[in-house]
């Protein structure tokens, strides 16, 4: 068990979904095994502090358990090439200093919801679990906010609102203080990956 701990945990410290990728393919052997069910029954049971922790292993053993069935090439490759292609938007932004929202093309309305990052920390005796919320609507526009809980109790943060387009593989939030993130998205089912992103790697669709 504390072996498969150490994977698990070398997998979700990858910094993108090649990352994710490479670490799956390095510790298979030992993901793959029925001990590895085990374990997440387990983590989900007993060391999860919250529900966001909760599902942040959901997620994390029905990655592990699609690779396992049908491949890691098999479960990376599409979401690569054919799950990530987007439209480019209906109509070009405006000036920078006032963009207006952006109505997104045909293809890009997969990515329309509530998006949800979920990011345990520990250090010692303190834990906190972050949990990073995006929302994109179909009129171009987005609010970003997040919640943590802590030893110490809940705090949040923003909210903050902007708009966003998709072009290629790449996602584009443009703040209304100024900020500019864009990263390359790869889109499987219900997860979205941010590649390159040291820290909002997977994302899940919760609405």
């Amino acid at each position: 068990m504390q072996m498969v701990d150490r994977a698990v945990w070398n997998v979700m410290e990858a910094s993108d979904s090649a990352g994710v990728r490479e670490r799956l393919s390095q510790n298979k052997e030992l993901l793959f095994n029925p001990v590895t069910e085990k374990y997440f029954k387990f983590a989900i049971d007993q060391r999860a502090r919250d529900e966001s922790a909760r599902n942040t292993f959901r997620q994390l053993a029905a990655l592990i358990e699609r690779c396992r069935r049908e491949g890691i090439e098999t479960v990376f490759a599409p979401a690569a090439s054919q799950e990530s292609t987007y439209a480019p938007p209906a109509s070009s932004a405006g000036p920078r200093d006032t963009p207006p929202a952006t109505p997104a093309g045909e293809k890009n309305a997969r990515l329309f919801g509530h998006w949800r990052h979920t990011e345990p920390r520990s250090s010692g005796g303190f834990s906190m679990t972050i949990d990073t919320h995006c929302v994109l609507d179909p009129g171009g526009r987005f609010e970003w906010w997040s919640k943590s809980m802590s030893s110490f109790g809940p705090s949040t943060s923003g909210p903050e609102n902007g708009t966003w387009s998709a072009s290629g593989n790449t996602l584009r939030l443009n703040f209304d203080d100024g900020t500019t993130l864009a990263r390359e998205v790869a889109l499987k089912d219900a997860t979205m990956f941010w590649r390159g992103d040291g820290r909002y790697r997977i994302w899940e669709r919760i609405s």
